[in-house]
């Protein structure tokens, strides 16, 4: 992908990207009918909160690589029921940001992720590693965050694939085979963020 098609993609992705929110989680257990069930929120750790800064990578198979700044601060929200989620991608261009809200549904590790413009993007928490998964344009786009810690040292690493979704390719499909479809990964942004102190 050319660099000036790559920072298209990138630019509508910062401004549409990770939304994680659907309206709410409606999972009941019925399993009892004479009880009401007791829903289980999402909870993100505390290890969670705070500031984080690195340096972020804009990968493609033609190595028009790309480096900019990129910083995420993730703090409890007044009402201690969701979270803020703020984003900024520093370049030559100035300072891209992106205030979204993290909100807790009532089913264990779901979260959704509030763009505040309508948008909203499932995310799931698994292990140590919120993922989403979403579909803008013609780009397929795979998102996850991991927390981690290397020798004492707290940090985020951030992963983001983009592929054209009319790209896909078809195979199998023939007697018991299952037909399987296929995307080429296009670009991958990754970055290494260390927590503030």
């Amino acid at each position: 992908m050319k660099s000036w098609v790559w920072g298209v993609v990138f630019l509508y992705w910062l401004a549409h990207g990770a939304s994680f929110a659907i309206a709410q989680d409606t999972t009941q257990n019925n399993s009892t009918p004479s009880k009401t069930p007791v829903a289980t929120m999402a909870v993100l750790d505390d290890a969670w909160l705070g500031k984080w800064k690195g340096t972020a990578k804009s990968l493609s198979p033609e190595q028009l690589n790309v480096t900019f700044d990129m910083e995420i601060e993730i703090k409890l929200l007044e009402d201690s029921k969701r979270y803020g989620w703020t984003t900024t991608f520093s370049g030559p261009q100035g300072n891209v940001v992106k205030a979204y809200e993290l909100i807790p549904q009532a089913k264990a590790n779901h979260f959704v992720i509030d763009e505040k413009n309508t948008i909203l993007i499932d995310a799931t928490l698994l292990g140590d590693t919120l993922s989403s998964h979403f579909t803008v344009h013609d780009q397929t786009i795979w998102c996850q965050y991991r927390l981690g810690i290397e020798q004492g040292e707290a940090y985020i690493e951030f992963d983001l694939y983009s592929a054209s979704s009319s790209a896909v390719k078809t195979s199998g499909g023939r007697g018991s085979v299952p037909e399987v479809k296929s995307l080429v990964p296009s670009t991958r942004q990754t970055a290494r963020l260390k927590k503030q102190k």
